[in-house]
């Protein structure tokens, strides 16, 4: 892949997207439905949901300087972007959706490969890392895809996976067939044969009993909630949105 392809600075300054989509387009691209997109891109969802899912990619990205990094189900693709942009040595992009995989293609800086997250279409020991963020939720069977990225990794090597907490507050999905507890989480990937070494959240809320009986708390929970951003559990007793898990095989 040529590295000389010249790109705008900043989270969301990518060159090149259709602003203006018919719906049957944004129904095949984004996977829309009046009550939910699987898919999303910058400038075609809202400003709050992209930020939050750019956070994630820019916490995972942390971690893939001068690394071989697969990018499983990376949707319509600006996250392999911003993994490129991070300076990874080459990032596959892999997703299930031809449409999604054409966008990203047209769109971002992308190599595409189109396959099922259950039998990636990807050699064993073949990555450095392996990105997977808001994947797991969306699977028949996690299990075997744990399995999956822990073929495909190298030994030594990472995985940034990120995925909502069934224990926030979230409104349900269609799209989701299961959300996990950290609890559950953690034995997934640990019964696949990974060590968790750091746990973060997205979006913490901090303990109602906190809120109500330390003042100035109020405003602080709030600013915790609304900021996309990738962090620890600062607060014993806070919950988060979405849990973000680097682990190693």
């Amino acid at each position: 892949m040529c590295r000389e392809k010249k790109y705008e600075e900043g989270p969301l300054s990518f060159k090149g997207i259709a602003l203006s989509l018919g719906e049957l387009e944004r129904r095949r691209i984004l996977g829309a439905r009046p009550e939910a997109v699987e898919r999303v891109a910058p400038a075609l969802c809202s400003d709050d949901l992209v930020a939050q899912h750019v956070a994630r990619y820019r916490w995972a990205s942390k971690r893939v300087k001068d690394r071989v990094v697969a990018d499983i189900c990376s949707g319509t693709g600006y996250g392999s972007e911003l993994t490129w942009r991070a300076g990874a040595r080459w990032v596959a992009s892999l997703d299930a959706s031809m449409d999604g995989l054409t966008f990203g293609a047209k769109n971002y800086w992308t190599l595409p490969v189109c396959g099922d997250a259950h039998y990636l279409p990807l050699k064993a020991e073949a990555f450095d890392t392996v990105v997977s963020l808001e994947t797991v939720e969306h699977l028949a069977n996690p299990a075997v895809f744990a399995g999956e990225l822990w073929r495909v990794l190298r030994a030594g090597g990472r995985l940034l996976l990120s995925t909502p907490n069934a224990a926030g507050d979230l409104e349900p999905n269609p799209f989701h067939l299961k959300e996990f507890t950290l609890d559950e989480l953690t034995g997934l990937l640990n019964t696949a044969g990974f060590r968790i070494i750091r746990v973060k959240g997205q979006h913490w809320r901090l303990p109602f009993k906190l809120c109500q009986t330390v003042r100035g708390v109020r405003k602080l929970a709030w600013e915790f909630e609304r900021r996309p951003r990738v962090l620890p559990r600062v607060i014993p007793g806070s919950v988060p949105r979405y849990w973000c898990i680097e682990a190693l095989k």
